[in-house]
């Protein structure tokens, strides 16, 4: 379940660090953010059973918040009930942001929340046009970007132009699929739609789980509607504000953090040799060796993209990152394919919705810059902080810098200025997400309490029962672990 539920959540990250498409077009106006409007009707909730011991609705919520009374759309929710109706406590809302809330309250949800489940609802979310809401954001297909991606190329450091290229291409697909949603998308229209959600389900004030890309959704919230949050915890959280106002700077720190993940899982390696049997002692050097393998084949068989690049390979290690559990599995990997003279692998089919579904969000919340020169430099600072991350990662951002659609997002304080303060937790090593930016969203919101966790990984929770213990009682109770408190979840053997 724990390797799971974090891979679910890893798949976006690297679609998103080495996806293709950048968008160019038109730009279409977006609303103004503010927090409260004219109501909105509260959403009726008509609960049917789902996936054997579910119940799954769709909520009905304004197309735009400034219209509260026109066009809707829906937001996909899972519900598993409370087990002790007689004295249930209130609903959690569970978010992974733009990754599907439905899917990972279904996988995870019976195990990792059996306690809290006991008195309260667990709802998992799908953020508007992602996963199950509808409409979805829709883009392309995996096959239209294989066509998008030709000619291939090997070193992504040198092919700016191409990406250029791709986001015409791609920008073309959005706008003909998806046009009239994509002024719509967006956290902070999220978060109006979550206080909705808030209502709908008879709750005063919000309780609230954001993991990975759902502490963003968490943060527009309790900055926009602090006065309606009873509890909100934050695991792998990412700052809203430097999200927003400079996502090249995000991008950077965010390689760093993998790359020093990366040679965190180089020195395991050459610890654990039970567990490691790559690199022969060396894998640091037989790692870049099989990258250089990789894009070798590349170059001599243009065009085929069923190979595994070094690109891929990359995406293969940023993913196993999040998970330390894993890395034994991802070590027979690499010996595997340091075997094979052509490694091939299957090639996924239909909608590509990750990536419609992150674009569609995220490049509306951000003021990415649309000037290809900014990307220039911020890739040569990536690949001197990243030298093998920034080197596949760092033209990622061109997509959203040319977003046919101006930007739209919360424009005020992030302070929280509820009664109850919110819980950061935050590993010491996460790939993801640098221990600084928890740090930063404490001192940010100004009311918050931070549980730090002496481990590696992308996000604590279900990893560590200390973790959980401190989590779920605060939750349930609004009780803080006391200043200073910590947990620590050890390395593989």
């Amino acid at each position: 379940m724990k390797c799971s539920r974090i891979r679910t959540i890893a798949t976006l990250a690297v679609a998103t660090l080495l996806g293709a498409g950048a968008l160019t077009g038109p730009a279409v106006a977006a609303p103004t953010a503010r927090a409260d409007r004219a109501a909105a009707p509260v959403p009726v909730l008509s609960w049917i059973p789902c996936h054997e011991r579910f119940e799954c609705a769709q909520a009905k919520v304004p197309v735009d918040h400034e219209e509260p009374r026109g066009d809707t759309l829906t937001v996909g929710l899972i519900r598993m009930p409370a087990r002790d109706r007689a004295h249930r406590a209130g609903t959690l809302f569970v978010s992974t942001g733009v990754v599907s809330g439905v899917s990972f309250v279904r996988s995870a949800g019976p195990t990792l929340f059996s306690s809290l489940n006991q008195r309260f609802d667990i709802v998992g979310i799908d953020q508007r046009g992602t996963g199950t809401s509808r409409p979805a954001m829709r883009c392309s297909t995996y096959e239209q970007d294989r066509e998008i991606e030709k000619p291939l190329v090997a070193d992504h450091s040198g092919a700016r132009d191409q990406f250029v290229r791709q986001a015409k291409a791609l920008n073309d697909l959005c706008v003909q699929r998806s046009e009239a949603l994509l002024p719509r998308l967006g956290t902070t229209e999220a978060a109006r739609d979550l206080d909705l959600l808030r209502r709908a389900v008879g709750d005063s004030r919000l309780t609230f789980l954001g993991l990975s890309y759902g502490t963003l959704l968490g943060q527009y919230y309790a900055a926009m509607f602090p006065g309606r949050v009873r509890a909100m915890a934050l695991d792998g959280v990412q700052p809203a504000d430097r999200s927003v106002r400079d996502p090249l700077r995000l991008d950077r720190e965010m390689f760093a953090a993998a790359e020093a993940g990366l040679e965190t899982f180089f020195s395991w390696c050459r610890r654990s040799t039970a567990s490691c049997g790559f690199g022969a002692g060396d894998p640091e050097a037989a790692f870049d060796a099989l990258v250089r393998q990789l894009d070798g084949n590349l170059v001599e068989h243009p065009g085929r993209h069923d190979l595994v690049t070094g690109g891929v390979l990359m995406g293969e290690a940023y993913q196993a990152l999040a998970e330390p559990a894993s890395w034994p599995a991802f070590a027979d990997r690499l010996r595997d394919l340091s075997m094979q003279q052509l490694p091939t692998r299957d090639l996924p089919t239909g909608e590509n919705d990750v990536l419609a579904g992150y674009l569609g969000n995220t490049c509306l919340d951000q003021e990415t810059p649309p000037d290809l020169s900014v990307h220039d430099r911020h890739v040569r600072a990536a690949v001197r902080v990243a030298p093998r991350i920034g080197r596949f990662g760092g033209y990622a951002q061109v997509k959203c810098g040319l977003w046919p659609v101006d930007t739209a997002h919360h424009r005020g304080s992030w302070q929280h200025r509820g009664p109850t303060p919110l819980l950061v937790v935050s590993n010491t090593h996460d790939p993801y997400v640098p221990r600084a930016w928890a740090h930063k969203i404490a001192d940010d919101t100004g009311n918050a309490r931070l549980l730090g966790v002496r481990g590696h990984g992308h996000m604590a929770l279900g990893r560590s029962d200390c973790v959980d213990k401190a989590v779920f009682d605060y939750l349930t109770r609004t009780r803080l672990p006391a200043p200073g408190a910590s947990c620590s979840i050890p390395l593989p053997g």
